[in-house]
């Protein structure tokens, strides 16, 4: 969804918007964002957005590398400044607050662009099925392994097994 930013009145704009893409390692089947876009100060050069997102993520476990579906949602705040690459002096320091804004350049807004990294800011380092996988490789205390093993751990299992 594109937003002109000149049409922002100081009431905001209310945005509801959903999609859905892919990225490296897995895919979001639905992303929904819901909130609303204020001007800040003047109204010509920062705004804040605020809203909630929830998200349907696919992606592969890290053990088994089965699919694993995640239900994600959080909140979005962020500041979004408006063609500050051209005002911005050579060295700048960041403040806390700098870390949640965007800068963009030009009149227009590409919602999409905030959504789909908001929503990947979501997903957590690891993904791991909800049940136990890999458990074939796991051997119960009165079970024999049923796989063949890599023979330069032979020495320890038989230390395991004793």
């Amino acid at each position: 969804m594109k937003i002109i930013l000149e049409d922002i009145e100081s009431t905001g704009v209310e945005i509801n918007t959903g999609r859905s893409f892919s990225f490296e390692g897995g895919k979001f089947e639905s992303v929904s964002f819901a909130g609303r876009i204020f001007p800040v100060g003047d109204g010509k050069s920062e705004f804040y957005l605020d809203g909630k997102i929830s998200a349907k993520a696919v992606m592969p476990c890290d053990r088994c590398l089965e699919e694993v579906i995640l239900e994600l949602a959080g909140d979005v705040s962020v500041r979004i400044l408006r063609g500050a690459g051209t005002d911005l002096p050579e060295e700048l320091a960041l403040e806390d607050e700098d870390a949640s804004a965007y800068i963009i350049d030009g009149d227009e807004l590409d919602t999409d662009e905030i959504t789909e990294a908001e929503a990947l800011l979501l997903l957590p380092m690891k993904v791991t099925c909800s049940k136990p996988c890999g458990s074939e490789l796991i051997k119960d205390e009165n079970e024999e392994i049923v796989k063949e093993g890599d023979p330069r751990w032979d020495a320890l299992n038989k230390l395991k097994n004793n």
